[in-house]
């Protein structure tokens, strides 16, 4: 006798777990309140969708409730990049490589959704657009019985991958840990990640708009890349890296501290002889250097330029968050993703306590765990 599955959320995660379930003989049906599927995909990498990440490796994941790692590295290597690359290709879909991140070669988002809509049809897997679940209770025989907001509906097996609250795009607002809640599981405390510091001072409007590449540090932690100044602080993708620290911490209350090196090719004693004769024009964006070369001029102390110091009180919010920090709590699933509270309830992508750094890692999360959940739902 066939399963009947059901799927809670059509972002990556919830596609891939329908995808694998329909291929392995099961009748899914796929649930999204929104109007389409995949609206977060078109959003990654600026619109060309960073899809994963050749340099694959539990470090590069924060939880707060699974401090071994050990579920983390068992569902990375059951479906790893290769098994990702593998699949889209047979999908179509090929990938380019940029530093060991991995985008569709048509360098657009919109294609990674049509290919996943495709083989959804082509598995004849039930997409019910703009249906929210209210509620999950477990019957006496075992069975999901689903409350939406069109009907009620039991099922064999359900999958929860409804995604965080993070990124105004996604429509996503909850869902999932309301409904892990509601069969008793343990939701970490979430918080924004990925996302824009806010910072002290008056200055920031003067050299808002300049990118340049820089190393920032925040709390004994340094990333490099290309810093964004905007009229409140700082963004960029070394900022969105720290930020998964840095948002926990300020959750916390704790005191954020740290400082910006803007030239980090160039040593101190390099850069002391360089303005012993020059300004900062030739190695800065002008609006830039100006800025820095007063304040030097003024100290004479070199750290303005190689140490500036910055102090975060805030961040950019959810709705500006490529990803939701904290979830349901690792220590309440098996390897398989499956409860240890329901046998036959699964959970899958950002509705977990697993977060990754930026480069394709929350993608390539949401592969390995849609394809978990997906093929031990079906099989088990």
């Amino acid at each position: 006798m066939q399963k009947k599955i059901a799927i809670i959320g059509a972002g990556a995660s919830g596609c891939m777990a329908a995808i694998v379930a329909a291929k392995n003989n099961c009748i899914v049906t796929l649930f999204e309140s929104n109007d389409q599927i995949g609206k977060k995909i078109l959003a990654t990498g600026n619109g060309r969708c960073n899809i994963s990440n050749n340099n694959l490796s539990e470090t590069y994941y924060y939880s707060e409730s699974d401090v071994d790692n050990n579920k983390l590295i068992h569902i990375l290597d059951e479906f790893s990049f290769e098994n990702t690359r593998d699949f889209f290709k047979e999908l179509g879909l090929y990938f380019t490589i940029k530093e060991s991140m991995a985008y569709p070669k048509s360098g657009q988002a919109q294609s990674v959704v049509n290919i996943l809509k495709n083989e959804l049809e082509r598995n004849h897997i039930l997409i019910r657009l703009s249906e929210r679940i209210k509620k999950i209770s477990v019957t006496d025989t075992g069975r999901f019985e689903l409350k939406t907001s069109k009907g009620i509906e039991e099922f064999d097996r359900v999958i929860i991958a409804t995604g965080g609250i993070s990124s105004a795009i996604s429509g996503s607002d909850g869902d999932g840990y309301y409904l892990a809640k509601q069969l008793g599981h343990t939701v970490v405390d979430t918080c924004p990640a990925l996302v824009q510091l806010k910072c002290d001072g008056n200055f920031w409007e003067q050299i808002s708009g300049v990118r340049c590449d820089a190393c920032v540090t925040l709390a004994d932690c340094t990333e490099y890349g290309e810093l964004q100044i905007t009229d409140y602080g700082i963004s960029g993708f070394p900022v969105f890296q720290l930020s998964l620290n840095a948002c926990r911490r300020l959750q916390n209350n704790e005191f954020l501290e740290g400082y910006i090196d803007f030239l980090p090719d160039i040593c101190e004693d390099e850069l002391k002889e360089i303005l012993s004769k020059h300004n900062l024009e030739g190695l800065l964006n002008p609006k830039l250097a100006e800025f820095l070369f007063k304040k030097y001029i003024l100290s004479k102390d070199i750290n303005v330029i190689k140490k500036f110091r910055i102090t975060v009180n805030g961040h950019n919010g959810y709705k500006n968050a490529q990803v939701t920090s904290g979830g349901v709590s690792l220590t309440e699933v098996d390897t398989h993703l499956q409860s240890l509270k329901y046998k036959g309830l699964y959970f899958t992508g950002e509705v977990l306590d697993i977060t990754g750094k930026c480069g394709g890692y929350n993608l390539q999360w949401a592969w390995s765990s849609g394809y978990v959940a997906g093929m031990h739902a079906s099989k088990t």
